[in-house]
Formats: C-alpha cells, structure tokens, sequence
C-alpha cells in the first residue's frame, strides 16, 4: 500500500501501479482541499519531471521504502513552513 508523501523510484512501478498512485494523489488532493487541512507534499522536493534520485550532493536521501535518511530529511524540509 502506498502512502501520500512517500518516497518511490518511480522506474520500478508498473504502469497500472503509476495510474493508481496518481489517482489516489489526485483524490487525497481534493479530500485535503476540501478540508481546509494542511499539508506538505514531500514528492517535488526529491522527485522532478516522475523521477527520483536516491542521492543528492553526495547524500543518501532515503532507504528502505519510504525512509529518508538524516540528510534527506534535512534537505527535503528546508522549505517546510508552519
């Protein structure tokens, strides 16, 4: 089962498996809108034009499915704001 938010090399996902990831983002999306709650989508700070770099600068972002590393934490949520 995949979750809002995580991280996923998107080359290993089938096309049927990228389909319902971006249905389901687009549901989430609408739900969290429609809400009024407040969200921060950790998807554009590692991922760019559906693909996903496991380092950057050097650094390990995530390991595991899903799991960012230290550094990847810190370079993900540099933009995150209250």
């Amino acid at each position: 089962m995949l979750s809002f938010g995580q991280v996923i090399t998107a080359n290993k996902l089938s096309d049927l498996e990228k389909i319902i990831l971006i249905v389901v983002s687009i549901e989430l999306q609408s739900v969290i809108q429609s809400l009024q709650i407040k969200s921060f989508d950790t998807y554009p700070q590692v991922c760019q034009a559906h693909e996903c770099q496991i380092r950057r600068d050097k650094s390990l972002l995530y390991r595991q499915k899903g799991y960012f590393t230290v550094d990847g934490s810190r370079q993900v949520f540099h933009n995150f704001e209250e």
